[in-house]
């Protein structure tokens, strides 16, 4: 198994000598204070330590065990100093988590790096924190709405025309266990977003990456892919039986698939593709748990997740590592979890299921493909008060649920307004542009 000189297994490590050295100042100081206090001397101190020393050894246990866990499943650690100055890196969903963080390290390192998000102020936020803890001006923000074809054309137009190159593109964002919404394009959400959305990404940006190879291609996917035996050609949109855990596991499944044709296309290119499992993180990507999730497994779960979950930073770790460590510049269509290549499943290991994946791919993100009567569609909502003003705004299509929820209307909701919903569509437009 490749892992590289320069990754270090936190958990491999015994706990420093340093913070034993000041587990005893503390202690120290602990006492001196108390001795203060009370007026008890040392000595008595002592005394209490050893009539209570099961109950401390105890305590002592646990807080030394707990320490041991967390950093063992924190998992490894890229330890690369590769420097990034002069290259350009894509980050999609990089304005928090997972995304957030690989963009302050490949900032850190020199890399000009685009924050490919969907919320233009959210992502400027990020935007300005990046550049002062990386202490690095060149970060840019592109809006695109992996939700929306023709946003990810816009965007990928933007970028042909306006980047000289492409040295890594990292597809990290994605949606976990939402209720049944479609895309703008009428596909499942997850289904959509987490994979369809960075398929078309990828193959729009692929001329200008392979012209700047030697490059990168990263998919964030998950170890969810391993919890289905199959993808499930007849029910891609999830309209037959919805599940959302189930269909985040196939989107999750499509990621690897997508990786695996993808690095035997380029085969030849210098340019790379592998996919990871970041980990078991808390991040905003949970956000839609509290609807999928009963409540009392929720309680249950909170000390699991917290125990043996990762952070933000220690969930970047792997997607870093796939990202600059050198001894990796020619692995391809691999599948990395804690900053070392692992087996993916069997399923995910099926070559005709990856290519026939591809194609059917291929054929949904082309511009003349419609899956719903009109491709843009759109809700509006309109608030009338007593004062006789009105409120209009348009919602994509896929928020529908959402709009019609008790939540919504508490918070929209004022006495004596009326709500109603029209829906309408635009005609449906093919772009000046080749299917890929």
């Amino acid at each position: 198994m490749l892992s590289g000189e320069n990754v270090y297994r936190v958990s491999n490590c015994p706990i420093p000598s340093q913070m034993i050295g000041i587990g005893i100042l503390l202690c120290i100081c602990v006492s001196l204070i108390y001795e203060t206090m009370t007026g008890i001397d040392f000595e008595e101190m002592l005394d209490i330590a050893r009539k209570h020393r099961f109950l401390i050894g105890s305590l002592v246990g646990i807080g030394v065990s707990f320490t041991a866990i967390r950093r063992y499943f924190a998992g490894g650690v890229c330890r690369s100093k590769a420097r990034l100055d002069g290259k350009t890196v894509i980050i999609t969903g990089a304005n928090t988590g997972i995304g957030k963080e690989t963009a302050i390290d490949l900032a850190s390192r020199g890399a000009k790096v685009i924050l490919a998000c969907r919320d233009v102020m959210r992502a400027e936020r990020a935007a300005t924190d990046i550049m002062k803890k990386s202490n690095n001006r060149n970060i840019v923000v592109k809006i695109v709405d992996l939700a929306s074809l023709n946003s990810i054309r816009k965007f990928a137009d933007n970028i042909n025309k306006s980047e000289p190159k492409i040295d890594i593109l990292i597809n990290n964002a994605g949606i976990m266990m939402c209720p049944y919404w479609k895309t703008q394009d009428g596909f499942e959400m997850q289904f959509g977003v987490n994979h369809l959305g960075h398929f078309l990404l990828t193959n729009l940006l692929l001329d200008k990456i392979k012209s700047s190879a030697p490059a990168r291609i990263i998919n964030v996917s998950s170890h969810a892919h391993t919890h289905t035996d199959k993808l499930d050609f007849d029910d891609l949109n999830g309209e037959k039986n919805y599940n959302s855990i189930t269909v985040y596991r196939q989107s999750k499944l499509a990621n690897v698939l997508f990786t695996r044709e993808l690095s035997r296309r380029l085969q030849g290119t210098n340019v790379t593709a592998n996919s990871l499992h970041p980990g078991v993180v808390d991040t905003e990507l949970t956000r839609y748990l509290p609807r999928s999730v009963p409540f009392y497994f929720r309680i249950l779960l909170a000390p699991i997740i917290y125990l043996l979950g990762k952070t933000p930073l220690q969930g970047a770790q792997t997607t870093i590592y796939c990202a600059v460590e050198e001894s990796l510049a020619s692995v391809t269509g691999k599948y990395f979890s804690d900053c070392a290549i692992k087996e993916e499943s069997k399923a995910a290991q099926d070559d005709e299921a990856a290519k026939k994946l591809w194609e059917i791919s291929e054929k949904l993100s082309r511009p003349s493909y419609t899956p719903i009567k009109c491709r843009h569609m759109y809700h509006e909502y309109r608030q009338s008060t007593d004062t006789k003003k009105s409120e209009t705004r348009k919602y994509p299509a896929f928020q529908l649920p959402f709009l019609q929820s008790k939540k919504f209307m508490t918070k929209r909701g004022k006495t004596n307004s009326r709500f109603y919903f029209l829906q309408k569509s635009s005609a449906c437009t093919t772009m000046d542009h080749k299917p890929i």
